[in-house]
């Protein structure tokens, strides 16, 4: 409780938690009872002083691991699934995917602590960088580099650091440990929690972001959104009114390859035929057909703003986590744009390919369109939006015009 606590004072470990309760709250609007609860729960857990002291008296320093550290607690570890579904700020925040983003440096630290930064090898309880001044002798042992429960894993070889398991993972001769120490580095112990790699990537994630590359970095390498950050930055500008004119055009970049395969901003955003829409599935692996095109809007009619406004914002000190775009000032001509929402539509940008979203956000890009083809006056030429042509373009239709015989 004590290791939990002292973390969670730490500036560097908020800011982290912070970005993740953003995302939750991207996806419902939280209690403040809800956000209480998980904070209690991820530095008691279920846990009384009582149970706490008789485990550490009969067990010792193997009796908590890091199953029962706040950066495993605070995505629900330990709740059984029934209770954490009754969160939707505890299901938001899991859905970022913390822990279950592989990360190439990070699961080598894991693995191998050798050449990794200082602070990464306290975290994983390397004897040689917490207790640099003992004999060789007493850095021998499976916990003899712990300084506290949140550096240690359960295997069923016993508790060890992960430094400790890294080392029988890589370089033990010994099958039968191998095979343990990959069970419990893959799947858990079996018994009483995640599995290590989960734990040691969701724990770097708080505590070593500066190893990383910083907050930002952090969080594009091991959350399961490439541009909650942008998004976020993105949020604090439209709220107050700043130049949005760049993230507009990519926007309308990104949207128009979602509905209509051609990403194109430079004919502004493309309202595509309510059955051409309709027939697309935006984000799909399906490859997108041409479409006849309904009209289009120029960049100069749409802008962004935030939901809180007015006596929202008066009154509270509002977290920006999600912009709106809006048509032409018109406030039922609205796609609110969330963080899933958004990383599709990022992904539609820079990869010019199916980036395979939620339902939802596909659902809310059908409605939006929609409402734009009833709204928007319809182009007085025909026009074909051609993902096929090479390079994709916009294709005006020439049609036969035929002049009366003479006499009729």
């Amino acid at each position: 409780m004590r290791a939990n606590a002292q973390q969670l004072r730490r500036s560097e470990v908020r800011e982290q938690l912070r970005t993740l309760v953003r995302l939750g709250t991207g996806e419902a609007v939280p209690t403040l009872r809800e956000v209480l609860a998980v904070l209690s729960w991820a530095i008691v857990g279920d846990q009384d002083c009582d149970s706490v002291k008789d485990a550490f008296r009969d067990r010792g320093a193997s009796a908590h691991h890091a199953v029962h550290g706040y950066f495993s607690r605070v995505l629900g570890g330990g709740l059984p699934p029934a209770y954490s579904e009754r969160s939707p700020l505890l299901t938001g925040m899991r859905r970022s995917g913390l822990g279950f983003v592989s990360d190439l440096e990070t699961d080598g630290w894991l693995r191998d602590t050798n050449g990794a930064p200082l602070a990464v090898r306290v975290l994983a309880g390397d004897p040689d960088a917490t207790r640099p001044d003992e004999s060789e002798r007493d850095k021998r042992g499976p916990l003899a580099g712990s300084i506290s429960p949140l550096d240690r894993v359960s295997t069923t070889q016993g508790e060890m650091t992960f430094f400790a398991l890294g080392e029988m993972v890589s370089t033990d001769e010994d099958p039968e440990r191998v095979s343990d120490g990959l069970t419990a580095l893959v799947r858990g112990d079996g018994s009483s929690g995640s599995a290590a790699e989960v734990l040691w990537r969701q724990r770097v994630y708080f505590e070593a972001s500066d190893a990383l590359g910083g907050s930002d970095e952090t969080a594009r390498r091991l959350l399961d959104f490439g541009h909650v950050v942008e998004l976020l930055a993105l949020a604090e500008v439209a709220a107050l009114d700043g130049d949005t004119i760049l993230a507009v055009s990519d926007l309308i970049r990104g949207l128009n390859f979602l509905v209509t395969g051609f990403a194109s901003p430079s004919e502004g955003l493309i309202v595509p035929d309510p059955a051409c829409l309709f027939a697309r599935d935006p984000g799909s692996f399906r490859p997108a057909r041409p479409s006849l095109v309904h009209s289009t809007i120029r960049p100069d009619e749409l802008r962004l703003q935030v939901p809180d406004r007015g006596m929202v914002r008066e009154i509270l000190d509002v977290d920006d986590v999600d912009v709106e775009l809006v048509v032409s000032g018109q406030q039922d001509l609205v796609l609110r744009i969330t963080p899933r929402m958004y990383e599709a539509i990022r992904e539609a940008a820079d990869f010019q390919g199916p980036v395979g979203q939620g339902v939802a956000e596909m659902n809310d890009l059908r409605g939006f369109y929609g409402r734009l083809a009833q709204h928007v006056t319809n182009e007085a030429v025909l026009r074909v939006a051609d993902p096929d042509s090479s390079p994709p373009a916009l294709v005006t239709i020439n049609l036969p015009q035929f002049a009366p015989r003479a006499g009729l």
